[in-house]
């Protein structure tokens, strides 16, 4: 199970930066926004990330806006960058499982069929 966790939380981490990558440099296009007011921007395929990213540089009405579109984009670079750090704890508890189990086969009686 330690094994299926860590490899989970590396392809979180891979799936996460690859996704960032491919989508990072998009930028909204006002005159399409303010044409499909009411619906869904049309172009492209956002990240929760880059989309508020983007939204930060348009020209927002009220400051108070703003602070929490900031303070959103901070929680979601920071649950980004956390993966890293379960990353980085799950690998030092696969090694220690793994050589834990190794170390219990190589201690265990071995038994002579010929006896």
């Amino acid at each position: 199970m330690v094994v299926l966790s860590w490899l989970l939380v590396l392809t979180a981490l891979i799936y996460t930066f690859v996704i960032q990558r491919e989508t990072g440099d998009q930028v909204i296009d006002l005159t399409v926004a303010a044409r499909n007011a009411p619906a869904k921007y049309p172009l492209e395929d956002w990240t929760p990330e880059n989309w508020y990213k983007e939204v930060l540089n348009l020209p927002l009405a009220d400051e108070s806006t703003r602070t929490v579109i900031a303070y959103n984009l901070r929680i979601m670079r920071g649950w980004k960058y956390n993966l890293i750090a379960f990353f980085l704890a799950g690998l030092v508890l696969v090694s220690t499982v793994l050589s834990e189990l190794f170390r219990s086969r190589r201690a265990r009686p071995t038994y002579d069929e010929t006896k």
